[in-house]
């Protein structure tokens, strides 16, 4: 268990809390091959050019991901809708549910 000593200690040594829960790291950008959008390998100078290169490839894939929330969101809607107007003509007692004879 960490004390207040122990913890001013890893605070105030050299790297701080990061060093020693190992929080940070580095990493080379010297080599970055990735797949572009068509499946093909392609080497990148930067991240930039990464940037570049899938921006229009999310954003419309994000147009595709709204369009499918919004018609999942239309159909809970008019599930939602059905159901109060259900309970509606319950109350209203245009729905007759109670003391009917199973025949």
């Amino acid at each position: 268990m960490l004390t207040v000593p122990k913890l001013r200690e890893i605070v105030d040594a050299e790297g701080g809390v990061e060093k020693k829960f190992k929080l940070a790291t580095t990493m080379s950008a010297n080599n970055m091959v990735l797949f572009d959008a068509e499946s093909r390998i392609k080497r990148y100078a930067d991240e930039c050019q990464i940037l570049e290169d899938f921006y229009p490839v999310r954003l419309a894939l994000y147009g595709k991901r709204k369009q499918h929330q919004l018609a999942v969101m239309r159909k809970d809607l008019k599930v939602m809708d059905n159901k109060c107007r259900f309970i509606e003509g319950v109350n209203r007692q245009e729905i007759v549910l109670r003391d009917q004879s199973k025949a």
